[in-house]
Parts: C-alpha cells; structure tokens; sequence
C-alpha cells in the first residue's frame, strides 16, 4: 500500500467523497461521483441527526445519565442500556485528512477505517464490528455479535461475569431476530477478539441470503443491534434519547458499501466528527450499561475506547 499516494490522493479532493479500507487488507476503496460501488453511511436513527451542536460530556453529565439508566434496569423496565458519551479532543497533530486516514490505516491494519467528507460534515472511524457481510454470487451472509470491553491482557484470561452477560444479550437476541424471519444460522461459541488495544467478546454468525431484497431486510433486522443501543430495543432507544445529551449522528450508525456482488456494512464505532478548520474533533464512545455496573468502570471503559481515537488524531499530549 502506498500510503503518500493515498495521502496526496485525498488531500487534492474537492467537494463531496469517502474513502476505506477494511480489515486486513491492503486495498483501499475510493467512493468519488457515481459509481457502481455505492458509499453507505446511515444515522444512528432518523432523529440522532442534526437537533443539537456538538458538545462534549461532562463527567458529571454522565454520572447522572448512569444514574437514569440504572433506575431503568433496577426496575426491570430494560435488561441493558447502551450510553454514550462525546469526548472533545484538541490539538489534531496530522494535519491533513490524507495523513489521518493513511495514519489510521497504519496503527489499525485490522479494523475497518473510513473517511467520509460530505460538505462541511467529515467523519473519520475505526471499527472492529462486521454488520452485515453479503456474497450475492454464493448466497452466503455473515454478521457477528461482539460486546463486552476490557483492555488486552490475552485470550487465555477468564472474562467476569458482567461481560459475558453483556455478550450473551447480543448473541441471543441477533439469532432469535434472524430465525424468527426463517433465515437458517450457524454460531460459533463466543471467544476473545482483539481491536485497537482492547479486547472483545465475540460471536461469528453465518447464514444464508437467497438475494439483494432479502440482504436489505436482514440489515433493517440487524440495525440497532443490543451491542449499540439495548435490550428491548424499543425501550432502550427511548431510555437512551431521553437521558443522553446529544445526538449520537452517525456514531453507532453504520458505514460500508453495496454493489452488484454484495455488500460489507459496518458498524460505526470509535468514530469523530471534526473540525478541521477549528482544529477539533468530537470522539464518540459508549458501552453497555447492566444491572451490576459500576459508573467508575464504565466511564473508564469509554475513556479506553476514545484513546483509540485520539491515536489516530494525535497531539502533543497523546
């Protein structure tokens, strides 16, 4: 891969265009004009966009956000809330979109990184999490449940309880949505994945797609997923726009591609929107809050999963 014409390639851009490069491999995927190959990039939900200017989350913000939804779970109105937080990173140290996305592509060669610049909108991600993986030669889907965070410290450690829970919510709910639609599954048993200095649990879900209409469907059922809003959906998604402070976006949206052979979807994790002109991003993370959580733990969790972020956008303090 050559990372200094990627860089002079997107630094000479004008106007609208995305960019990407999926786990592993040295390919990189341009999305510039119309092309059979079409850049998908969908919102959290259709109200997470645009209401509220970018903010950061307060500590204190998020203690009481924490505070709402532990009520909710105590009182069994939900089994499990995502909550997310914006984190305000200043001082970006690669100053070109370019040198960010080639530097992402660098630290992070088994993520999936994007860029997507849409007028003054520009979003910048690495995401560990396959949505949904259609080949529409073979008829062959995939997708994969993956919840539960811990900083690497090696497959062979016993994960605590908390996340295997978290985990099993997400596994448990993705197969019976699919099955109760009569698409026939294989799972494998859940084990340790590694993404951008963290560790994951994770699930690989296989199943068959017989075309485009029945991929598209799958994808609606798939989006949101437990592992990015909850458990029941509808009551999390509610609990969740009530006590978070600002629109999640494009975070926890997801991002990839579609063409005549399939598609490869995302979804959007440890993502920014920026401000290059101001020299600001806003990093979005979150996790999954259960009945036995701990506020500390948790707001430690997300300042792990925005360093992965803060790599990629660099400072003199990171």
């Amino acid at each position: 891969m050559d990372y200094q014409q990627i860089v002079d390639t997107i630094d000479k851009q004008r106007g609208s265009f995305a960019v990407m490069r999926e786990p592993g491999s040295r390919e990189v995927l341009w999305f510039i004009g119309d092309a059979k190959r079409r850049f998908v990039m969908r919102p959290y939900s259709e109200g997470a966009i645009g209401r509220k200017p970018y903010r950061a989350t307060t500590e204190e913000e998020y203690r009481e956000s924490f505070a709402q939804v532990k009520r909710s779970l105590e009182s069994g109105i939900v089994d499990k809330v995502v909550l997310s937080r914006v984190v305000l990173h200043q001082g970006i140290g690669h100053t070109t979109l370019g040198r960010l996305f080639a530097h992402a592509c660098e630290i992070y060669p088994h993520q999936m990184i994007y860029l997507s610049v849409d007028g003054d909108k520009v979003w910048l991600g690495c995401t560990p999490e396959l949505l949904l993986s259609y080949d529409a030669t073979l008829g062959a889907g995939r997708t994969m449940a993956l919840a539960g965070t811990r900083p690497m410290c090696g497959k062979h450690i016993a994960w605590d309880e908390k996340n295997i829970r978290e985990q099993a919510v997400v596994s448990k709910w993705i197969g019976e949505q699919l099955q109760k639609e009569g698409i026939e599954i294989s799972m494998s048993d859940a084990y340790t994945a590694q993404a951008g200095g963290l560790e994951h649990l994770r699930t690989d879900i296989e199943m068959q797609i017989a075309d485009a209409t029945v991929a598209e469907k799958v994808l609606n059922i798939l989006h949101p997923t437990p592992a990015v809003c909850g458990q029941p959906r509808a009551k999390a998604m509610d609990i969740i726009s009530r006590v978070e402070k600002h629109d999640r976006e494009y975070y926890s949206g997801f991002v990839g591609y579609q063409d005549e052979n399939g598609m490869r979807i995302y979804v959007n994790l440890r993502c920014a929107a920026l401000e290059m002109n101001s020299d600001k991003a806003y990093i979005f993370v979150g996790g999954g809050i259960m009945p036995d959580s701990v506020c500390e733990s948790e707001y430690q969790e997300t300042e792990y999963k925005a360093m992965t972020i803060r790599r990629v956008l660099g400072s003199r303090d990171y």
